[in-house]
Parts: structure tokens; C-alpha cells; sequence
């Protein structure tokens, strides 16, 4: 039997992923009028393909028949840039700018659908077309070294996150949602077909 959700109240299904990666890296020092500049930059790219399945659930039971599936895959290249200024022996001034990625939650992509009310018009989905969002970063600081067993720092920062995960409302018809209609209550049923069908 396939359980109607975990401990956490997350929804059945399963998420199989394959990840491929690369790396490359430049490391610099250069002396600048008796004062110390480091740097590295680097570039990393990223492809994955994730198959996103799990049942549906109408009004807390796992209906039979086969999951819903969905292949999915996006690549990216992730640049950064490092640099570390030496202004006196004991103050370093930093520079940083890079572009990160972060995958969306793994419980907000599984397609399980659950209807919310008796005449079928609103049901709740998880997205498995969820791309992962980036964020562009820049950081701008400084340590000043005191001798002793501590330091003193400061950080400017700037983050620009795109395609952040919200939750959304959308009117579509119910044979998009993936699940067949034969399979809701006869109360849900009628109440599609009086609005026109699945189709509508």
C-alpha cells in the first residue's frame, strides 16, 4: 500500500535524479606597490535530469492505476570571481561576484493532486516543472586583523534572486490535471460536468 503522506505531511512519490558536473578554477597573485593581490575565478556548469513521480489523491485516498511521471532536465553555467587585497599587513579588503543555483523542494514538484471541496472545483497539485532559481551575488569587505585571538569584519552584500518558487492560483481545465475523471466521488463528477465538462 502506498502511505497518503509522512510524518512531515508531505505527499507520496519519489524524485530519481542524475547530476553531472564540471569545474575549472584560475588562481592569481600579483605584488602591487609592496601590497599583496590574490584572486581566483572560476566556472562551473551543472546538468540534471529528474523524473518526478507519485499517485493521485482524491479526498485522501490513493486512487489505482499508474502514477503520474514527468522527465525533466535543465543545465547551467555558474561563473564566480574571488579578490583579496592586502592594505596593510593586517587588512584585507574583499570583492566577490557569483551566480548560484538552488533546486526547488523536492515535496512541492511531486504531481499528486488532492481535491479540496465536494463539487470538484478546486484541487491542489504540486508542480513538477519547477525549475531550480538562480541567484546573482556581490559581496564587498574587509577584515582588520587586531593580533589578538579575534578580527573585526565588515560585509556589503547585493542578492538578485529570479524564478523563486511562490504558490500560484491558475483556472484550467480538468483534463490538464493529468488524472481521469472516472476516478473523483459522483458528487465531484456531477459537479464538473455542470460546469461543462472536463473539457471546460
Amino acid at each position: 500500500p502506498i502511505g497518503q503522506g509522512a510524518a512531515t505531511g508531505s505527499s507520496s512519490g519519489g524524485v530519481h535524479e542524475k547530476s553531472w558536473g564540471g569545474y575549472v578554477e584560475f588562481n592569481a597573485e600579483q605584488d602591487i606597490l609592496g601590497h599583496t593581490l590574490k584572486a581566483n575565478a572560476g566556472v562551473r556548469y551543472v546538468k540534471t535530469i529528474q523524473t518526478i513521480s507519485g499517485p493521485y489523491i482524491l479526498a485522501g485516498i490513493t486512487q489505482p492505476g499508474p502514477w503520474q511521471n514527468l522527465i525533466t532536465d535543465y543545465d547551467k553555467v555558474l561563473p564566480s570571481a574571488n579578490l583579496a587585497f592586502n592594505v596593510r599587513d593586517n587588512v584585507v579588503v574583499r570583492f566577490a561576484a557569483s551566480k548560484t543555483l538552488t533546486r526547488p523542494d523536492p515535496s512541492q514538484m511531486l504531481p499528486a493532486t488532492t481535491f479540496t471541496d465536494p463539487s470538484g472545483q478546486t484541487a491542489n497539485q504540486g508542480n513538477p516543472n519547477l525549475a531550480p532559481y538562480l541567484s546573482k551575488n556581490l559581496d564587498l569587505g574587509g577584515e582588520w586583523y587586531t593580533g589578538a585571538e579575534g578580527y573585526l569584519g565588515i560585509d556589503l552584500f547585493q542578492k538578485k534572486i529570479n524564478g523563486f518558487t511562490v504558490l500560484g492560483v491558475n483556472t484550467v481545465p480538468f483534463n490538464s490535471l493529468g488524472i481521469p475523471l472516472n476516478t473523483l466521488t459522483p458528487t465531484q463528477q456531477i459537479g464538473i460536468n455542470g460546469r461543462g465538462g472536463a473539457d471546460a
